[in-house]
């Protein structure tokens, strides 16, 4: 019986934005669910670059691989932006197509934000808005009604300073910081709690799983 080769993951993600690179976290945690033995991720500091790579996926991929070279995984992220995922998807597979030497590769692609896969952890919610033990009915939206959210981010800013349950001088306090509160949910976000019933989530970590499995048989040879 051959021995099972372990499965050491370091990937590169490229994202939309510094909100989004918080997404390294979580991925790295879906790595290790989806069968991976360690995993680790980087990324590039696109938005400190300029326009001195270009904004397509295809340009940013070839920059950051000659930077990253050691990766043997990619994720691109891009929010859908609407209710229909496909033409994103379709986009990240020509761009992939047109990067030299690209590794295996997984699309990230939210629907209608990331925020929307940010909305379901009322727990979560409750925390980073400093009220715990808050009981205001915070309507949270089921998995699916996530994505038909038109503006999830707006709608996750709002729900966290209803938790809050503040007003006046404390309302305003938690409103400055209702950004860096997101981006606390954002790198709390666990693989196996609300988020996995997403279909967009869900998506992406059946293309992980596969991805995973196709190294793992790779290393068996």
């Amino acid at each position: 019986m051959t021995a099972k080769q372990a499965v050491y993951i370091r990937f590169l993600f490229t994202g939309e934005g510094s909100f989004d690179d918080h997404l390294i976290t979580h991925l790295r945690r879906c790595c290790v669910l989806a069968g991976a033995d360690e995993a680790e991720g980087v990324t590039i500091p696109f938005s400190r670059l300029g326009d001195r790579i270009g904004h397509t996926v295809a340009e940013k991929l070839n920059f950051a691989l000659v930077h990253e070279p050691n990766v043997n995984l990619v994720f691109v992220h891009r929010d859908a932006d609407s209710v229909d995922p496909e033409p994103r998807y379709d986009e990240i597979r020509e761009a992939i197509q047109k990067v030299t030497n690209t590794p295996a590769y997984v699309a990230v692609v939210p629907v209608q934000e990331t925020e929307a896969w940010l909305l379901l952890d009322e727990s979560e919610i409750r925390r980073v808005a400093e009220d715990p033990n808050g009981t205001v009915a915070l309507d949270i939206p089921s998995a699916r009604q996530a994505e038909r959210i038109s503006s999830p981010k707006e709608h996750l800013n709002a729900v966290i300073l209803k938790a809050s349950e503040q007003t006046g001088r404390r309302y305003r306090k938690i409103k400055q910081k209702v950004h860096q509160k997101c981006l606390l949910i954002l790198d709390a976000l666990d693989p196996e709690g609300p988020v996995c019933e997403v279909p967009s989530w869900k998506r992406m970590f059946s293309d992980l799983e596969a991805a995973v499995e196709e190294m793992a048989v790779r290393h068996s040879k």
